[in-house]
């Protein structure tokens, strides 16, 4: 697995376990590079998928805050959707 993947997968989890809740700041990503042993580059990409999902949301020389879990859930249920085999009209 490569590791900005294992980072945005623990970040995740943790968003969806309460570690961190709605309007939580994130460490910022020297920190969690500090933290992680991962590089700055590792913890940026797993920012930017988490930015890309609706997870968190950066503010402006401030960091990455977390948005609001229960539209995540929406979000979630409705992106897992899109992956649903569609019904064929082939015989």
């Amino acid at each position: 697995m490569k590791k900005y993947y294992e980072l945005y997968s623990k970040i995740k989890s943790d968003i969806y376990n309460g570690v961190y809740k709605e309007g939580d700041k994130l460490p910022s990503k020297r920190n969690m590079t500090s933290q992680t042993g991962f590089s700055q580059i590792t913890v940026i990409t797993a920012y930017e998928m988490l930015e890309a999902e609706g997870f968190i949301a950066p503010r402006e020389r401030s960091g990455y805050y977390v948005l609001r879990v229960d539209r995540l859930q929406s979000c979630r249920w409705a992106s897992m959707l899109l992956y649903l085999p569609s019904k064929s009209t082939k015989a």
